[in-house]
Formats: C-alpha cells, sequence, structure tokens
C-alpha cells in the first residue's frame, strides 16, 4: 500500500512539471480562437468577459516566436480601450455615476497603455461627466458637501468647466459660506464669458446677484443699513442696470434719512423699470418719502400721485390728504 501511494504521488508530481511546457506550448491558432471568443463576447456585450479574453490573445501571442503573434495582439490591444469605454458608458447610462467614473478612470489608463489617445480623450469627458452628474445627484438630494466634492473632481478633470464652478457655488450658499459660493459664481462667470456660454454666464450673475439682494435683505431687517447698502452695491457690480437694486437702494437710504441718495437711487430705478404704473408705484413711493423729507412739497406731491396704485394707494393717499395737503398747493 505504502508503495503505491509513493507511485501515485510520483505521478502527480511529473504532472506538475509538465503543465508549464503545457502553457508555454500554446499556438497562433490559440490566439485566434482567444480573440474570436473577445469578438463574439464584444458583440454580445459582455464587455469585461471579452476584454479579458483580449488579454489572454495578447499573453498568448507574446509567447509566440518573435514576430509571429505581432499582428493579432497588435488588433487585442486596438480593441481593449473601446470595450473599457463601453464598459464604462454602460454603467453610466445606469445611472450608477461613481462605477461609471471609476471605470473611466481605468478606461483611460489602459487607452494610454496601448496608446489610443481617442478613447482616452473620450473616456476623459466621460470621466468629467460622471462626477458632474453625480454631484448634480448630490445637490438635489441636499447632499451638499458631497455635491462640492464631486464638483471639485470635475473641476480636477477640466479646470475650465464653468458649469461645475457654478453648481459648486450653489451647494456653497446652500451651506451659507457665502463668500466662497460668489468666489465660484465669479469663476463660473469668467469661464463662461470665454467660452461665451450665456446660459451658465446668466445663470452665475443671476445666482450672484440674489445672493446678495437677500443678504441685504436681511441686513434692512436686522436694521444695519450700512450692511444692507454695501450688499446692495456689491450686487450691483453684476446687474447695474437692475431697477430692484436702485429701488432697495433707495429704500435703505430713505431709512438712513440719507434723503439725496435715495432720491438719485429712486430716480435710476424709474430709468430702469420696464413695467407698468403698478410695477412702479413702489419706486415713486420711496422717492415721494425722500421728496417730502427735502421738504420738496410739490415735487412729493406728484410723486405720491404716481405712486397711488395697488398696495401703494392707501398710504400715497393718505400723504397727499393729510401729510402735504396736496389739493391746496397751486
Amino acid at each position: 500500500m505504502r508503495r503505491f501511494i509513493s507511485v501515485v504521488g510520483l505521478f502527480a508530481l511529473l504532472v506538475v512539471a509538465a503543465m508549464p511546457s503545457a502553457v508555454s506550448a500554446q499556438t497562433y491558432e490559440d490566439a485566434v480562437n482567444a480573440y474570436n471568443q473577445g469578438d463574439e463576447l464584444a458583440r454580445t456585450g459582455k464587455h469585461k468577459d471579452a476584454i479579458a479574453a483580449f488579454e489572454r490573445v495578447i499573453n498568448i501571442a507574446g509567447r509566440l516566436e518573435a514576430g509571429q503573434g505581432d499582428e493579432i495582439a497588435k488588433k487585442a490591444q486596438d480593441y481593449i480601450p473601446q470595450l473599457h469605454f463601453a464598459y464604462s458608458v454602460g454603467l453610466a447610462r445606469e445611472g450608477k455615476m461613481l462605477e461609471a467614473a471609476s471605470a473611466f478612470e481605468r478606461t483611460i489608463a489602459e487607452s494610454r497603455k496601448y496608446n489610443n489617445t481617442n478613447f482616452a480623450q473620450r473616456a476623459q469627458q466621460g470621466l468629467l461627466q460622471a462626477y458632474y452628474t453625480a454631484g448634480n445627484q448630490a445637490l438635489q438630494a441636499k447632499e451638499f458637501a458631497k455635491a462640492i466634492e464631486l464638483y471639485d473632481k470635475s473641476i480636477t478633470v477640466q479646470p475650465t468647466f464653468a458649469q461645475a464652478y457654478y453648481n459648486k457655488g450653489l451647494a456653497l450658499r446652500n451651506l451659507n459660506r457665502g463668500e466662497e459660493a460668489l468666489a465660484q459664481f465669479d469663476k463660473a462667470i469668467q469661464l463662461a464669458a470665454s467660452s461665451r456660454n450665456n446660459q451658465i454666464q446668466e445663470a452665475a450673475t443671476n445666482a450672484a446677484r440674489n445672493y446678495l439682494l437677500i443678504s441685504a435683505a436681511s441686513m434692512k431687517e436686522a436694521k444695519k443699513y450700512p450692511e444692507a447698502v454695501a450688499f446692495l452695491n456689491q450686487a450691483l457690480q453684476y446687474k447695474e442696470t437692475d431697477a430692484e437694486l436702485h429701488y432697495r437702494l433707495a429704500e435703505v437710504y430713505n431709512l438712513q434719512a440719507e434723503f439725496d441718495k435715495a432720491i438719485e437711487s429712486a430716480n435710476r430705478a424709474l430709468v430702469l423699470e420696464q413695467g407698468g404704473p403698478v410695477d412702479r408705484a413702489r419706486i415713486w413711493f420711496e422717492l415721494a418719502n425722500a421728496l417730502k423729507f427735502k421738504a420738496n412739497v410739490s415735487a412729493a406731491c406728484e410723486a405720491y400721485k404716481n405712486a397711488s396704485y395697488g398696495d401703494f394707494r392707501a398710504n400715497a393717499e393718505h400723504s397727499m390728504t393729510h401729510e402735504l395737503k396736496c389739493s391746496t398747493i397751486k
């Protein structure tokens, strides 16, 4: 019995010893078969299995006699970046953006390995969009810190991507990191202007303006009038021809008893306002208040008359009738 075990053990060792010779004995036909298998797998959308098959082609070709496997190995190498790209795109279409991003990074590496600049560039754009889309998903889910991280990754891929700076600004604004948000909006405006992306340029401009207008309103409610004025003047740097901003300045200047400045801002707002009498009534009302305190009664009466629309009608008529006695002025 012991003699039998010894013989069997010896046979097993001989088989193991013979295995490297069997592998090294692979032929050009084996490479062709592996290539055809990879091609079939690629046609059926089994990209990862196809990649493995083409990698076997390259491995087999490398063991053949010098020059014999060069052509088929080159064909396999040309196929591999394309398959990595297709696999990455498939993940993106399934909405698996972070997995897609990882796959696009692998595609870039494989494309560079095989000197395929076409798919390296396409994968670079895919990586950019994967990170950006994942950032948008996080932003919509109100996961603002995560969104910022993902937008930063897309910016790393393409530093001139204006949309990412704009959306990063939105995320920062939602975290009450106003100054940082404005810096991102500024960058988005600059890059969008350079690339003539009017949509992003306008969106970032409006976002900056709105943030500053809201900040000014908050300061006004807290009776911090100089701070409110500073925010409004900063907002005007984004939209100098914004009637709303000039009207709000007139409003705050009146609260500060800076009536000359209020008159100037109100007149500017009237020039810029495109709406009808109801829309202009609030501006006329602030102008009238400033003129009243400047003791320019006739001009104040005329301004209150123009303010007598909508929500401002009652107050304007009260001022004309009971304060200024406008009906007695000739």
